[in-house]
């Protein structure tokens, strides 16, 4: 959906919108050689570290144990600039306005960081939204505002387990399967012609994310510094006992841009890992081959808390992710948090050849529940509906969005009628009742509102 589709659905059920624009505010840095910073400073209250870290590593293309705050000042400098004149901006318009509502996209980009940090200091309601591989879904969130990672697909999964049925369930999936690529993102999509692979023998494959994405960066912790840590690890006990491994890395890393800094990625785990690369290790860097094929192909899958390594449950391989993942501790994951649980797993699956996941149904329970329970449909009324739901909004604004959720199903039912009817240029009688029914629709409308 687009920013004038949403401004034109606010508008008709009478949402009056702030929206605010990013680049009003990257437009007015300057430089301050002589600013003491550190990791603690913090602005009005606000900790400028929590806030630009995630731009600070993506205009860098570097994870956070990277970051030198000698070596890295001018960049630190200058997100830190950016914050505070945020900041300030932010402390006027919250002073100064009533919101019913505070939308946040992802949560973890400068501006939205602050918009969340303001929509909780002023204990706001607030609709975290973020893509999912599936283009017609959005994942969401209201409590910790940070979607990517800390979501509500574990309270949706316990809610609905016992209430789904797994006949449905499985049928969603099969669905899903056989069209993968009709609902996958662009930037999710690896090479659809390559039904080849690299080994003739079981392999592990280890499917990597954008190195310095926000799932990674505030996902990972305790005994791991970086995800090429968790390759290296991998890479190890695989060659400790003598298995291959596929390292596919992710399309966008390729091909893709940093959203912070818009500037391409440049291949940053490739270029990190490329010194392993050997006859039993390969890395697909350039996305020549297929994922679902490798998927498929494989006797192991690991991952750290990618949406492709919940889908390469429903293929019923044993999956290791990192145990915050949103999907993890469900039943159908091996989950690791260190390196020894790592290694365990893996040492534990391949000298057992185990190759089938823990709990298939488990599992595609879960993928049914996260999308058609939880997520929401990528469409101005369902994102509307979860706005009301979450906000304070009055009775009115309910009615309104009743009457555009009416106004545009009867667009739907008529549509292809209107299209057959206006290709041939007759029936101008049912045009009439067609633009009768709209008009009264907004006449009635008008009247309820005493709009002009």
């Amino acid at each position: 959906m687009s920013q004038r589709e949403l401004e034109l659905g606010f508008s008709s059920i009478g949402f009056n919108t702030y929206p605010i624009d990013e680049n009003i505010y990257l437009k007015c840095f300057k430089s301050d050689k002589s600013a003491n910073l550190n990791i603690d400073e913090t602005f009005l209250g606000m900790r400028l570290y929590d806030l630009t870290i995630y731009n600070i590593c993506n205009d860098l293309i570097i994870f956070k144990d990277e970051l030198d705050f000698n070596l890295h000042k001018d960049v630190i400098g200058k997100w830190f600039f950016y914050a505070k004149t945020i900041i300030t901006d932010f402390d006027r318009i919250f002073n100064s306005n009533t919101f019913s509502l505070v939308i946040v996209v992802n949560g973890h980009s400068l501006l939205d960081a602050c918009l969340l940090a303001f929509a909780k200091k002023h204990n706001l309601p607030f609709l975290c939204i973020e893509n999912t591989s599936n283009r017609h879904r959005i994942v969401w969130d209201d409590i910790s505002g940070k979607v990517v990672t800390y979501n509500l697909a574990k309270n949706y999964f316990h809610k609905y387990k016992n209430i789904v049925n797994s006949q449905t369930c499985r049928s969603y999936v099969t669905h899903f399967k056989s069209t993968v690529f009709d609902n996958k993102n662009e930037e999710h999509i690896s090479n659809v012609n390559n039904t080849q692979i690299p080994f003739k023998k079981p392999f592990v494959l280890f499917l990597g994310q954008v190195y310095c994405d926000a799932a990674l960066l505030f996902g990972i912790e305790d005994d791991f510094n970086n995800p090429v840590d968790i390759i290296k690890d991998t890479i190890g006990v695989c060659h400790n006992l003598d298995m291959p491994l596929v390292i596919k890395l992710h399309p966008k890393e390729l091909e893709g841009k940093s959203p912070a800094v818009d500037r391409p990625y440049g291949s940053p785990t490739y270029n990190r890992i490329k010194k392993y690369e050997s006859e039993n290790v390969y890395i697909d860097y350039l996305n020549s081959y297929n994922t679902f094929k490798l998927i498929k192909s494989s006797q192991i899958v690991v991952t750290v808390n990618s949406q492709a390594g919940l889908e390469a449950c429903l293929y019923n391989k044993p999956v290791l992710s990192y145990s915050n993942s949103f999907y993890s501790g469900l039943g159908f994951t091996y989950d690791y948090d260190n390196k020894q649980a790592l290694n365990r797993h893996i040492e534990f699956l391949i000298k057992n050849n185990i190759n089938v996941n823990k709990n298939l149904e488990q599992a595609q329970n879960f993928f049914y529940i996260f999308f058609e329970r939880y997520c929401i449909k990528n469409s101005i009324l369902d994102l509307f509906y979860k706005i009301l739901q979450i906000g304070f909004f009055s009775k009115t604004v309910w009615l309104k969005f009743y009457i555009l959720k009416i106004k545009k199903f009867i667009k739907g039912m008529l549509g292809p009628y209107v299209s057959v009817f206006y290709k041939y240029k007759k029936n101008k009688k049912i045009f009439n009742y067609i633009n009768l029914i709209f008009k009264w629709i907004s006449l009635w409308k008008n009247k309820i509102f005493n709009e002009k």
